[in-house]
């Protein structure tokens, strides 16, 4: 099982935004392990989905307002070029994902610069 953390930050609300993805990673066939608000502009999701989906679940991302740092964007990209190229088989390719949120007003560019910085 291949296991990744991403980090994302988005202007929309953490309420509505916890929803969304909610609703997103099980259209996109993945399942929640956790969901948890770790502070008032900070949330956590640990869930898993088949590598086949993944492009799906990033596709997803980008629908409920997330945009990732440079790193995590690396990562997603890299996943969904590798699911290409894997050979069929019976078995499954699971990715273990820990999804970072943070949610920044709209106007604190300055904050969203620093977690560009930060991950690059």
């Amino acid at each position: 099982m291949l296991r990744t953390a991403l980090h994302v930050y988005s202007s929309v609300d953490q309420l509505e935004l916890q929803a969304r993805l909610l609703k997103l990673v099980v259209d996109s066939h993945g399942w929640i392990l956790e969901d948890k608000l770790v502070s008032d502009t900070e949330y956590r999701l640990r869930f898993e989905v088949g590598l086949p989906d993944i492009a799906d679940v990033y596709e997803a991302f980008h629908q409920a307002g997330l945009h990732c740092t440079p790193a995590s964007h690396r990562a997603l990209t890299e996943m969904c070029v590798c699911q290409k190229h894997l050979p069929p088989g019976n078995e499954a390719h699971i990715v273990s994902i820990d999804l970072h949120v943070v949610t920044v007003a709209q106007e604190s560019n300055r904050l969203q610069r620093l977690i560009r910085l930060s991950s690059a």
